[in-house]
């Protein structure tokens, strides 16, 4: 009998057909493979999905063959063996729809182990250098809940893990070590420590700053460890997006201050750009439970966060991955900017005010349009600043990047200025000017003075190189004025 773990792991995956077309006899060679190992003739099994995996005819569905040699093993307990070949299997065929059901349980498969696995793997120190790290913690049993036994001293497991990560540069490895920190940092344990799991917080507890940390501190903590465990992923097929997914349903809960599986789920402030998250990294699983369960905490709030099947079938040949497509949704862009938004490189996810950004790229285009732009385009702004850090924000804000040196001394340079006080100066000038001319022509004031007073950085500067005079501005605007606020 196969055990039951098995049978929920594969239940839903282990009769469907390759997404290729297989040839009847490479087909029937596979089946008699599936009957060896269904038989418990492991080793049969094996030499037959070997010698059609090394033949010319077998060779080119290396995919499906791998597929089931991993779970020839699976199935004979050999786990290592098992884990090998499906790893093969997603990075050489990531895309392959085995990959994204191995990817999809990797979850559960990938925590199963047999003594031979550090082996095999050749990752004897790591495994050694994890275990080591149990004298300070003991993770128990994990299951959905990430529940853990007695923490000696979390502090020291804490210190003991961010050396580690800084040792290796596995991404693997990393992300397996930040999962320890998230788990630590985030208070999903048993042993008082991290958010909304101790007594006291704050200097008061002790003069270890790993021990005194603020309640905001371990959120902190949580959300930037989080980021890591995202920078160590390789894409949505990688082996530990799954548990990724999971990490971020577990803090949005956490955030939300309900329990786990509760029937009265509500998000708030705090926990809905996790939930989002959540739906944005399964917008291709419609039936992942947690992307049920983030929908039915956000509830009418889901539905800005949900990408159609459409919609990503249209944007993926442009780059655009499904949580750009999330993102853009989440912040109201309209659809007909995001393929250029997305050319242009710009960190959207840095944008303050959505309707402003918007308002910002009809500004250019309209620019364009009533021929303003002679001397010096968007385009030769980007390029003159794109290798510093941080550029975007000169697109995405109305205020000066007074900590970025590179773009302060290049606004500098632009507004002939050698102070913070004299490029502020321009700015203001530049503005209340541009707010004169309007109100000449307006009664609407009120709108007309947002309009100006968010005026991003880079308007700005296309402003001050092109020498557009507040009389055409004001009137290009005026003209135009339904088009920016429809």
């Amino acid at each position: 009998m196969k055990l039951i773990k098995t049978i929920l792991i594969f239940s839903c995956v282990i009769f469907a057909q390759s997404q290729d077309k297989i040839p009847a006899k490479i087909q029937q060679e596979i089946n008699r493979g599936i009957d060896h190992y269904n038989l418990s003739l492991y080793e049969e099994s094996k030499k037959i999905f070997l010698d059609l995996l090394y033949s010319d005819e077998g060779k080119k569905y290396e995919a499906e063959i791998r597929y089931h040699l991993g779970l020839t093993s699976f199935y004979e307990r050999n786990f290592a063996d098992a884990k090998i070949q499906w790893k093969v299997l997603i990075k050489k065929f990531p895309t392959h729809k085995r990959s994204r059901e191995l990817s999809r349980t990797a979850d559960r498969w990938g925590n199963v182990e047999d003594e031979s696995e550090s082996n095999k793997e050749e990752n004897r120190e790591f495994a050694d250098e994890k275990k080591f790290g149990e004298y300070f913690w003991d993770s128990g049993s994990a299951e959905y809940k990430l529940i853990f036994v007695e923490l000696k001293d979390p502090s020291v497991a804490v210190k003991y893990h961010e050396k580690l990560y800084e040792k290796y540069d596995d991404p693997n490895k990393k992300f397996e070590i930040s999962l320890i920190l998230f788990q630590l940092y985030s208070g999903i344990n048993q042993n008082n420590y991290g958010y909304k799991n101790q007594s006291t917080y704050g200097s008061g507890v002790s003069d270890d700053p790993y021990k005194s940390l603020s309640l905001p501190a371990f959120t902190h903590k949580t959300a930037e460890i989080l980021n890591q465990m995202e920078a160590n992923l390789n894409g949505e097929f990688d082996i530990n997006n799954a548990t990724f997914i999971l990490a971020n349903y577990l803090w949005a809960v956490r955030l939300s201050d309900s329990e786990f599986w509760s029937e009265k789920a509500k998000s708030n402030n705090y926990s809905e750009p996790y939930f989002a998250k959540v739906i944005g990294l399964t917008n291709a699983e419609p039936n992942n439970i947690y992307r049920l369960f983030s929908i039915m905490y956000l509830g009418d709030n889901a539905k800005k966060y949900i990408v159609s099947d459409e919609q990503i079938a249209k944007y993926e040949s442009f780059g655009l991955t499904v949580n750009d497509l999330t993102v853009l949704a989440k912040k109201s862009i309209p659809e007909e900017y995001w393929v250029e938004i997305n050319q242009k490189n710009i960190d959207y996810s840095l944008i303050l005010d959505n309707a402003s950004f918007v308002r910002s790229i009809k500004l250019e285009k309209l620019l364009k349009k009533y021929n303003l732009i002679s001397a010096y385009s968007f385009e030769d702004l980007q390029s003159n600043i794109e290798k510093m850090d941080g550029w975007s924000t000169l697109f995405l804000s109305p205020n000066f990047p007074t900590n970025n040196e590179e773009l302060i001394s290049f606004l500098y340079q632009t507004f002939n200025c050698n102070d913070i006080d004299c490029i502020v100066l321009n700015k203001n000038v530049i503005k209340q000017n541009i707010v004169r001319e309007i109100q000449k022509s307006s009664k609407r004031d009120g709108d007309d003075q947002l309009f100006v007073a968010f005026l991003p950085i880079s308007a700005l500067v296309i402003i001050k190189k092109n020498n557009i005079s507040d009389k055409d501005f004001a009137k290009l605007y005026i003209k135009e004025r339904k088009v920016f606020w429809q």
